[in-house]
């Protein structure tokens, strides 16, 4: 009997966890344009589910989305200089990520700090100048948002892609609070033999 609820419980442990699924984002082509002017200061824009927004209280820049006729691959989401500070994009996740990598870019191969939401930073140097995203931030912890800061006039965004936490199932934390029931259950029942001798 111990053995059969020792296997419920975990079985319950160790089945329908969630697998880590990839997300990624597509930035559209701006239609009509090379630049779709997305807004100034406190600005944000969603694709695929990450949101891409902007700071007026570390700069008044303004946000765009350039299209791939200036940089000959994906279409960046820029951040450029306001007369008040530094380019800045915040990067929300729609959940917390095992794993992180952006291209990006600055006008003039300047360094980019990436700040995670759980604390950690790090500061690279971008190699791609102009509105080209040539670089990459990977990051394998967890985290759910980054923010992209430099001193250059502008910060350019070509791709993000992402690997989502596994989380538990509502049914896996059913099955293992049932195995914890049952062990207890089976404890309650447990007769003690004493022995007189």
């Amino acid at each position: 009997m111990k053995y059969l609820i020792l296997g419920a419980v975990l079985f319950g442990l160790g089945s329908g966890a969630a697998v880590a699924t990839p997300g990624g984002v597509s930035f559209p082509q701006p239609d009509d344009s090379a630049f779709t002017f997305l807004g100034e200061g406190d600005v944000s824009v969603t694709y695929d589910g990450v949101t891409f927004s902007q700071s007026a209280g570390s700069d008044d820049a303004a946000l765009f989305l350039i299209g791939a006729q200036y940089t000959g691959g994906f279409p960046p989401v820029l951040s450029s200089q306001g007369p008040g500070g530094v380019p800045n994009i915040l990067i929300s996740l729609p959940a917390i990520v095992d794993s992180l990598t952006i291209w990006f870019g600055t006008s003039s191969n300047s360094p980019v700090t990436f700040t995670l939401s759980n604390g950690h930073s790090s500061t690279l140097t971008a190699t791609g100048s102009g509105y080209i995203a040539l670089d990459t931030f990977s990051s394998g912890e967890r985290f759910d948002w980054v923010r992209l800061t430099t001193t250059d006039s502008m910060l350019n965004i070509g791709s993000v892609s992402y690997d989502t936490a596994a989380v538990p199932e509502p049914a896996s934390w059913m099955l293992m609070i049932g195995g914890f029931g049952a062990i207890g259950a089976a404890m309650r029942r447990r007769k003690v033999a004493v022995s007189f001798g």
